[in-house]
């Protein structure tokens, strides 16, 4: 709990100096799922830490992804502010969360889950997906609406 409350006080300073670098606050996001996930030293510690990692990296990301545009509006915080306005801006946080997922699901099929693993696995190659398709399908519909 010490660990976890001293990156969410980083996590919170650096939001408030501005912070771009998005792969370095979701990593700090990324290490405290980390903690999360690896709450005991065993032979599993170092797979469940990953998928924290990852996962807590890829939420993160779909955070900021998702309220970039509100968070604009209203002058807040959004690691994504600069580049939201750059073309292709959805397909490279696309491309990143695939990455982060993929490190996710790959420390995920280490482990020797047999109870809900066909759950899980729905989970993390689909089900993470949903509210980035969301948004991206409404960010698009909106965009067309523009252009028309």
């Amino acid at each position: 709990a010490k660990r976890i409350v001293e990156l969410l006080d980083e996590l919170s300073a650096l939001e408030k100096q501005g912070e771009t670098d998005i792969d370095r606050m979701s990593g700090i996001f990324g290490h405290i799922m980390e903690e999360i996930l690896a709450y005991r030293q065993d032979e599993w510690e170092k797979s469940l830490r990953r998928i924290g990692f990852y996962l807590g990296k890829f939420i993160y990301l779909l955070d900021a992804y998702d309220d970039v545009e509100e968070d604009i509006k209203n002058k807040n915080y959004n690691p994504f502010s600069e580049q939201y306005i750059i073309k292709g801006f959805d397909e490279q946080v696309r491309r990143i969360l695939i990455m982060m997922m993929a490190q996710t699901c790959r420390e995920f099929e280490k482990l020797p889950i047999i109870k809900y693993a066909d759950i899980l696995r729905n989970i993390l190659y689909s089900g993470v997906w949903c509210r980035f398709e969301s948004i991206s399908r409404k960010r698009r519909e909106e965009r067309e609406k523009e252009d028309v």
